[in-house]
């Protein structure tokens, strides 16, 4: 068969489910309504589980990585502010604005903690990420 045989035979079987809804208006306004409001009752008993338990098995070593980070410092809700400074980290303009930004920061009613110095090179790839300390 051709392209356009089955062209054909798909607007013809369109063509029968459109007259049978219209001959059948009220019937199929009504399902669609009990439709939806099923769709919505599921939709709202729907519960997400998002935590990271989800994605490991419990003796999984990198989710058990995880949870010791999460022990150790808390959270893995970070925030990092990289710049470039023209005249070199060690000058004195540079960390007083370094310094002023890190008021800034601290002065942010939900930001607990601001560490304002990290001295290195973060190089991402994807999948993969490196430092080098300086």
């Amino acid at each position: 068969m051709t392209n356009n045989n089955y062209i054909t035979r798909i607007n013809e079987r369109l063509a029968i489910l459109l007259e049978w809804i219209l001959s059948h208006r009220l019937l199929f306004v009504i399902s669609c309504i009990i439709f939806f409001i099923g769709g919505a009752y599921v939709t709202l008993s729907l519960r997400v589980d998002n935590s990271m338990a989800v994605y490991f098995k419990d003796k999984d070593s990198s989710f058990q990585f995880y949870q010791k980070f999460e022990e150790e410092y808390g959270n893995d809700e970070f925030l990092y502010i990289v710049y470039r400074i023209k005249n070199g980290v060690f000058n004195l303009d540079s960390l007083k604005i370094t310094e002023k930004l890190v008021e800034e920061l601290e002065g942010i009613e939900y930001v607990k903690k601001v560490s304002n110095f990290w001295l290195g090179i973060c190089i991402w790839l994807p999948g993969v990420l490196m430092f080098e300390f300086f």
